[in-house]
């Protein structure tokens, strides 16, 4: 309301400003994808509910028009950045999705920045072009030598090793091994 009182030389106004509680905006955002395995990862974000109470949960997909959400949703409200992940299902092998954290007061939903991660590839199954592989693991292998004909005493050993048959990688043993064993 706008209200003005006349004086000799000069009109002085008054006006009342009436606030009305909006709806508070929370800040979401996605942040990086970690434990990424073959099958799962933890997807990854923070929100600052800015004092209200929020549902969040994480979309994902193969595209930005993501399609799946998590199965658990946590609650957050108060002031202050909170963390949060989830664990997506389904995930295929050697595949790239897209994920973004959301959060909704049940009204409005609010979306953090899209983000990415791959899962890895399945690991190569033992058999007979892995003989001698005693134990495989995402990041080690094991090798058993079961016999070695060579013409000196010693002999160095050297494993080649890819992702195709054309290998492309060796590792040579660091200690030589006796021609007898």
């Amino acid at each position: 309301m706008l209200r003005c009182l006349p004086f000799s030389w000069l009109v002085v106004c008054f006006f009342t400003v009436t606030l009305v509680a909006g709806a508070v905006t929370p800040v979401v955002t996605t942040t990086a994808a970690t434990q990424v395995t073959d099958a799962d990862a933890s997807l990854n974000g923070t929100i600052d509910p800015m004092g209200a109470t929020f549902e969040v949960r994480a979309e994902y997909g193969l595209t930005t028009s993501y399609g799946y959400i998590t199965q658990g949703s946590s609650s957050f409200f108060g002031t202050g950045v909170k963390t949060c992940g989830f664990h997506p299902s389904g995930l295929a092998t050697n595949t790239t999705y897209h994920f973004r954290i959301t959060a909704t007061d049940g009204t409005n939903t609010y979306v953090g920045n899209d983000m990415t991660f791959t899962t890895l590839a399945d690991p190569p199954v033992l058999g007979a072009a892995l003989a001698g592989v005693s134990s495989l693991a995402a990041t080690e292998v094991n090798f058993s030598l079961y016999s070695i004909q060579s013409g000196s005493s010693q002999v160095t050993v050297s494993y080649e090793y890819g992702l195709t048959a054309s290998y492309g990688s060796v590792v040579t043993s660091p200690t030589q091994v006796d021609k007898d064993l």
